[in-house]
């Protein structure tokens, strides 16, 4: 995580922020850097269908849009799992089904903002900044310094994503800026 200090500066002068998480990588690298779950199991009450939310991005998003907020920055959160990967190609779209892909209303939503803080990697930022087209301030929010192997299970009450520390890698092969 780059520092609220940092993040404050970065953000001075600014009215509005859409704090946008990654629910892949970044999610399980906050999880890790903080000893949070990496996802919450939610049941659908109709169908019992169950889903997994990103639960240590969506965590460490609340915390800093409360941080925002104090400092009188208005703050909402968006979060998905495809910011580094995107297409122009409409039938590529439909055979993805993936929202992060698929969400044309992402760049009208997000001008309504001064600025976007991405809690991901530089190539969600990249992402974001290619889905704006230069309409929006575009501020990272981590630093990338390598690469990771995680190891998942579910913990007793079968409620949540822990990431198992002891057997999880991460590889710190990119210096911090």
């Amino acid at each position: 995580m780059i520092p609220d200090s940092n993040i404050l500066t970065s953000l001075k002068g600014m009215k509005s922020t859409l704090i946008v998480g990654c629910a892949s990588c970044a999610n399980t690298s906050i999880a890790y850097d903080k000893n949070l779950p990496v996802y919450k199991i939610q049941a659908d009450e109709k169908t019992g269908n169950k889903t997994m939310m990103p639960h240590a991005v969506l965590t460490e998003a609340e915390r800093i849009k409360l941080l925002l907020e104090t400092n009188k920055i208005y703050a909402d959160i968006d979060c998905n799992d495809a910011w580094c990967m995107t297409t122009n190609d409409d039938e590529l779209r439909a055979l993805m089904g993936n929202p992060g892909w698929t969400d044309p209303g992402f760049r009208d939503r997000a001008t309504h903002y001064d600025s976007i803080l991405v809690l991901g990697c530089h190539d969600a930022v990249r992402g974001i900044k290619e889905r704006v087209e230069g309409r929006v301030n575009v501020i990272p929010g981590m630093s990338t310094v390598g690469t990771q192997f995680v190891s998942l299970h579910l913990d007793e009450g079968k409620e949540f994503v822990l990431l198992d520390k002891g057997k999880s890698t991460p590889i710190r092969n990119i210096r911090k800026p």
